[in-house]
């Protein structure tokens, strides 16, 4: 996930100044507006939530408050994930080459070349029932151990 993030950082990063600088735009204009006493009759529904107000003033104020609260929540959630998944330990997987056979012919397992993260959970060769010869040769399991 960390990949991901790091491949589309400028993006992001647009995306997140451009919509901390659209909030303050909101708020400062806000300002200015009930500095001049500017007025109108503001109702809107934001997010369920029903707000009225006289003041065209209050209402920016209100909506860039709001932008800003909700980017810097979601920002931090975000990162918030990306620790704890880097964090958390990874399942561990098995490597199974030649296993659960059973034959009455020759079993033979030859050139094997397993890349894994570490010892356990690999099985080259086991659990074979053959009816006569069993040859395992050329393992080679390269652990990052």
């Amino acid at each position: 996930m960390s990949q991901l993030i790091k491949e589309n950082r400028p993006l992001l990063m647009t995306i997140v100044i451009g919509s901390f600088i659209t909030g303050i735009a909101l708020g400062i204009l806000g300002i200015i507006l009930v500095y001049q006493g500017a007025t109108g009759d503001t109702e809107f529904t934001f997010f369920g939530q029903t707000f009225k107000s006289t003041s065209i003033g209050i209402a920016a104020i209100f909506l860039g408050a709001t932008v800003i609260v909700l980017l810097v929540r979601r920002t931090l959630k975000s990162v918030e994930h990306t620790i704890s998944s880097e964090a958390a330990p990874q399942p561990q997987q098995k490597v199974e080459v030649g296993t659960h056979i059973n034959s009455n012919e020759d079993v033979e397992v030859t050139d094997v070349d397993v890349d894994h993260n570490s010892q356990t959970g690999i099985k080259v060769g086991t659990d074979i029932d053959a009816g006569k010869k069993v040859k395992i040769s050329g393992v080679k399991i390269n652990t990052k151990e």
